[in-house]
């Protein structure tokens, strides 16, 4: 299976962000054996990195399909 641009960095820092799920079960009220990994962040009104890796394609998508990015990163 090929991964797509920018995967293989964000496969590296998924596994630095399970150190912070650990961190953050710790620091909230939920039990820190729990699996509550989502409803920590958003209690918390946190994005989560895959949230975050989909918002920014999103938004780069949106400009690219509305011609708003900048004149370097068009196609020719």
């Amino acid at each position: 299976m090929e991964l797509l641009p920018g995967e293989e960095q964000l496969h590296v820092i998924y596994s630095q962000f399970r150190l912070l799920n650990r961190a953050m079960r710790y620091l909230t009220i939920f039990e820190p054996l729990t699996s509550t990994v989502p409803n920590i962040y958003k209690t918390q009104k946190i994005l989560q990195l895959k949230d975050i890796y989909n918002l920014e394609v999103s938004k780069f998508m949106y400009k690219y399909r509305n011609s708003q990015l900048p004149v370097y990163l068009t196609i020719i």
